[in-house]
């Protein structure tokens, strides 16, 4: 099926079919001199692959998806809801593999990814997820349910809300809402997100469950994305209190900036990332930066241990490695790094990590005790709080040299780095480019990516690198992840 650019079909939905092999894929895509991609447009528009029927072999390339009655500027606008956007789904007769979803753009549509059967080769790249929310209720921009996927250099804005949840917006259809975020994935596996834009989702930008016990989730990981506003950056823990149910899962390379600054809920929550009950994996060379925003009062770096709501006395949380992480200029922190429960973690080894709150007058780790089922070694530290405040275990203040002591940390350093350039982000790396320093223009800019006009300046791999550069520190290549 081809259609042609700069054309618009009206409420229109495409089923694809399966394919003859890897190298001879069905094809649902674009043909034209017209830059613009070819819309499916209103009610009904939608892309399906699978789902009654297993598919395998299939392209979908270059379409335009947009529920132009979500749209509060459109004159098709009644904010009733309705269906569309992309499904990959294995359905119950599965198995899927060798599908590709590229260059897609999905306005005020979601995409989804779930699996009852086998998933493989199933890649959604370069695919622009934008402005999808409910009139009422939660949602998001991707779902995930029991499916393997890789997702890389999508652009995925501003999700699960159209207004921000404030007393001035009651009443309105589309409030930002905590169960609302960019993306939610429960039960997957086998699934990547790689070099991916994360931007102002309701409430996180990737969230993820894991329901049914130990080895709920395995094998996930997050890869070089970069994370801006929105109130968590990556939830990884919490809902249940069962253990272990994370397994070999990884955050490695991402970049986190101004998390909490849009506050779309009204409330000042920022934080990074969230990783409870994991068996196996590691947390490492990701950058906590820059929140800077007064009104953000409730500010965490990276929060690891058991979920609040275990109750057996086991161990929850085990084999992980946090190490070469970046926390810097997080205004209103209450730690870099809060451990909970430690009593019912195990081999935690936290090591080379640069805590680093120069005008920050806040604790850099918080843990409700130190145990052999913790490891500390070789972090670098500096804050500019009390001496005697910067860690905290349990109700108990200690400066550098007490925790030296009470933890028996090997190596640890007390020392302010002395970064390149501090003040890399969004505003200043649009400068660098002579573009307007607004991250207003960035958005505008990243929005326009497409296959027929693709600027690597306004890719995640591009864009972290340089704010890298500016801590002097570069990606863990050693650990990057392979493809699904």
């Amino acid at each position: 099926v081809l259609l042609k650019r700069g054309d618009t079909w009206e409420g229109q939905g495409i089923t694809a079919v399966s394919g003859r092999s890897g190298t001879e894929p069905s094809v649902v895509a674009s043909y034209g001199p017209d830059s613009d991609r070819p819309t499916l447009r209103g009610d009904g528009s939608r892309i399906g692959l699978g789902r009654r029927s297993a598919v395998s072999h299939a392209v979908v390339m270059g379409i335009d998806i947009y529920r132009s009655g979500m749209d509060p500027d459109s004159p098709d606008y009644d904010g009733e809801g309705g269906k569309g956007g992309i499904s990959i789904s294995s359905g119950n007769n599965g198995p899927m593999k060798n599908i590709l979803v590229e260059d897609c753009r999905l306005r005020f549509a979601a995409a989804s990814c779930t699996g009852a059967a086998l998933m493989k080769n199933v890649v959604f790249r370069r695919n622009l997820v934008l402005d999808h929310y409910t009139p009422h209720g939660h949602t998001q921009g991707f779902w995930g349910s029991h499916g393997s996927i890789l997702v890389e250099e999508c652009i995925v804005d501003h999700n699960g809300w159209l207004y921000r949840n404030v007393p001035e917006n009651k009443g309105k259809p589309g409030l930002a809402n905590m169960l609302s975020h960019d993306t939610y994935c429960t039960q997957m596996y086998s699934t990547i997100f790689r070099g991916n834009l994360f931007l102002r989702a309701a409430s996180i930008s990737n969230k993820f469950t894991a329901n049914y016990g130990p080895g709920s989730v395995k094998d996930v990981v997050l890869d070089d994305n970069l994370y801006v506003e929105g109130e968590i950056a990556v939830s990884m823990g919490g809902n249940r209190g069962e253990p272990l149910r994370w397994v070999n899962c990884r955050a490695v390379n991402n970049v986190m900036l101004d998390i909490g600054r849009g506050q779309p809920l009204g409330r000042g929550l920022g934080s990074g990332i969230g990783a409870q009950d994991w068996d196996g994996g590691e947390i490492a060379g990701n950058l906590f930066l820059h929140q800077q925003s007064s009104t953000v009062r409730n500010v965490h770096g990276l929060t690891v241990g058991c979920s609040e709501t275990c109750t057996d006395v086991g161990t929850h949380m085990r084999n992980v490695t946090i190490h070469a992480n970046v926390f810097h200029g997080l205004k209103n922190a209450r730690m870099a790094l809060h451990i909970k429960e430690s009593g019912r973690m195990n081999a935690i080894t936290i090591e080379g990590n640069l805590f680093q709150f120069a005008g920050v007058p806040k604790t850099l780790v918080k843990t409700d005790g130190l145990g052999p089922g913790l490891i500390f070694r070789g972090n670098v530290y500096d804050s500019a709080a009390d001496p005697g405040q910067w860690f905290a275990v349990g109700e108990t203040m200690l400066s550098f040299e007490q925790w030296v002591t009470e933890s028996g940390e090997q190596g640890a350093r007390r020392e302010k780095i002395d970064f390149p350039d501090t003040n890399r982000g969004i505003e200043t790396y649009m400068a660098s480019l002579g573009k307007t320093p607004t991250f207003e223009a960035f958005i505008t800019e990243v929005r326009n990516q497409s296959n027929t006009n693709w600027r690597k300046e306004f890719t995640a791999p591009v864009i972290t690198d340089w704010i890298r550069e500016g801590f002097g520190v570069t990606i863990l290549e050693h650990k990057r992840a392979l493809c699904v």
